[in-house]
């Protein structure tokens, strides 16, 4: 069953019974183009923890929830199991029954989460090393983050439309001085803080209708229960798109069928990346070796040379820096530590 961490909906002012007036202030802007009056409402007080926003407007509200909401029940995540909670806990702010809500609001982002058992797979650390150096996809890239705070790593979308998965350490974030007054509304602190001890947090970012469509509804439907209800196991597809099978790199075909938004990126262009990425690995990431074949035989313009090889996106200096580090990763046995993280991924 997937669960989700932050949602974003858009709701009807229909659906809405009532709300709490000490939230609200009604503002008045004047367009500048029309002199015309439009007003709206925003919060005007602090939102109990786990609401994040509520902006009426329109004839609608948008309305920001986060599984915090949930207090000890958080770890859970707002899913099939904890939505009635979610609909009792808003009541405070704003009257909207559950049907309603679940049935009649158009989810506008929404973050997918799952919760990890460490002990099953192997330290937090190991587990973020391998992710980071698992990527197959050539249009995503890993960035490692680490304060004091917390450590993970980011898998994200070189794409127009970027698509993002995160994983951490979700003791360290639920530790940070920004979650104290959510840890404050815990009847057991020390409880959730334990149990998030011996979990990693897999997360995917959802940011807009597109992408719901494709990677949380698998259907035109973008309502709360369609998000709620969906098949589609969120968080393996995702990590698996971008590291493949853990042993092989995605062919051209298997990408251009994965990204079918990325309209930007023709089958010619990853024709020519293709090719560029061969001659890198036959010349054994020699700089010297490698622009002088393609000088000879793609790039006899000295102008057009230079572009290709430094200047442009994922330029072919950066593809000959990633290949290589690519190439002394494989030299490493990650297999079986990313094998446990998607079994673990696939059976939430």
């Amino acid at each position: 069953m997937n669960s989700f961490d932050s949602i974003k909906i858009n709701i009807n002012d229909y659906f809405v019974h009532d709300y709490n007036k000490d939230y609200f202030n009604t503002i008045i802007e004047i367009d500048g183009m029309t002199n015309k009056e439009r007003k709206f409402e925003k919060t005007s007080k602090p939102l109990p923890v786990g609401i994040g926003q509520i902006i009426h407007s329109n004839n609608a509200f948008t309305i920001q929830i986060s599984a915090k909401i949930l207090k000890d029940n958080y770890l859970q995540g707002i899913n099939l199991n904890t939505i009635d909670q979610v609909c009792h806990s808003l009541n405070n702010v704003i009257n909207i029954n559950p049907i309603n809500l679940v049935n009649d609001s158009n989810v506008f982002s929404i973050d997918a989460t799952t919760n990890l058992n460490i002990e099953n797979i192997a330290s937090i650390k190991t587990c973020i090393s391998t992710l980071h150096n698992s990527v197959k996809n050539p249009f995503y890239k890993a960035d490692l983050f680490n304060s004091k705070n917390n450590n993970g790593v980011v898998l994200w979308g070189k794409q127009k439309k970027k698509h993002r998965l995160i994983a951490y350490d979700k003791f360290l974030e639920l530790s940070e001085p920004k979650n104290k007054e959510f840890r404050e509304t815990l009847k057991n602190q020390s409880q959730i803080l334990d149990q998030a001890s011996k979990i990693i947090r897999i997360e995917s970012n959802f940011m807009n209708l597109d992408t719901i469509r494709k990677g949380v509804t698998g259907s035109m439907q973008t309502t709360l229960s369609a998000c709620l209800n969906t098949e589609i196991e969120i968080n393996y597809k995702f990590l698996l798109s971008i590291v493949a099978n853990g042993k092989n790199q995605l062919t051209i075909f298997d990408i251009m069928n994965m990204n079918p938004e990325n309209k930007e990126i023709t089958g010619f262009e990853l024709l020519v990346q293709d090719a560029i990425d061969s001659i890198i690995i036959e010349c054994k990431y020699n700089e010297k070796l490698i622009k002088d074949t393609i000088k000879n035989r793609y790039f006899t313009n000295v102008d057009t040379l230079s572009y290709h090889w430094a200047k442009k996106t994922n330029n072919i200096k950066s593809r000959i820096h990633y290949l290589r580090h690519q190439s002394q990763i494989n030299n490493l046995d990650n297999q079986p530590i990313l094998d446990k993280i998607l079994k673990g991924l696939q059976n939430q």
